[in-house]
């Protein structure tokens, strides 16, 4: 067996991720940094670490699952989920029930509680990662300057109580509603009875066999007239396929 398929086939064995899942040639080169960065000259020799240390563990964990956002990310796309799809979802609609199903170390989701928050509708969140790391810090809700950068300052202390550190910590009234859970598209039972999702810069990493079966799946739990956000380098080219249509760029809704 190929050294890194055997990698593979261990690294799910303790870890329930299935690295085969993803673009090999991307993931394999990420994984091939941190192996070399570890003084390691072979996968068996990175998969005796891994299995007697578990801060190693969960440093791989977390750099293998790829956790990069910021607080609206593609503003433009931001303004098309303000302007035309929460008005239009919320027209006959008493609740939204919404689900940032990668939600990182949530800047997303707070991005769309800000959103949100300032609308004149009832809602509830679901936040949910596959990296428990990076929830904790979506949990926590603080964030240096560096990735508060698109958010206008005058709406900073609106949003945020700036703590000594030059850190910017979530005000609590926008943590409240948020419900934040560990889930792994790829392997768990999917929640039902959407009518929005996101589900941005995930993927563009995985094979067209996992994408199309992540795909079907969200398609399959959004309401009828619910609408699916993906990410800047994520067009569904044939949405039909999946029983859903363009409704704008980058966001498609179920038929």
């Amino acid at each position: 067996m190929d050294d890194f398929l055997y990698f593979a086939s261990s690294f799910y064995k303790i870890s329930g991720i299935n690295l085969n899942l993803y673009k090999e040639k991307q993931m394999k080169r990420r994984i091939d940094t941190f192996v070399n960065r570890h003084g390691c000259k072979t996968y068996i020799d990175f998969l005796n670490i891994l299995n007697k240390d578990k801060e190693i563990y969960n440093e791989f964990l977390n750099y293998i699952t790829i956790n990069v956002t910021e607080f609206f990310r593609n503003p433009e796309q931001w303004d098309i989920l303000k302007t035309n799809v929460i008005p239009l979802l919320s027209k006959d609609r008493k609740m939204l029930k919404i689900w940032s199903c990668a939600c990182s170390s949530g800047e997303e989701v707070y991005s769309l509680q800000f959103i949100l928050s300032n609308i004149n509708v009832q809602y509830e969140l679901l936040a949910t990662d596959i990296d428990m790391e990076a929830l904790n810090k979506a949990q926590s809700g603080v964030y240096d300057f560096r990735q508060i950068k698109n958010i206008d300052t005058r709406l900073l202390e609106s949003y945020f109580t700036r703590l000594d550190n030059n850190k910017y910590k979530v005000k609590q009234d926008y943590k409240n509603n948020i419900k934040f859970d560990t889930f792994n598209l790829l392997t768990d039972i999917y929640p039902k009875g959407f009518d929005l999702i996101l589900c941005r810069n995930v993927l563009i990493y995985l094979t067209e066999q996992a994408k199309n079966s992540v795909l079907t799946n969200l398609s399959s739990l959004l309401n009828r007239g619910g609408i699916l956000f993906v990410g800047s380098t994520e067009q569904i080219i044939f949405p039909q396929n999946y029983g859903l249509e363009t409704y704008k760029t980058f966001f498609y809704r179920k038929l």
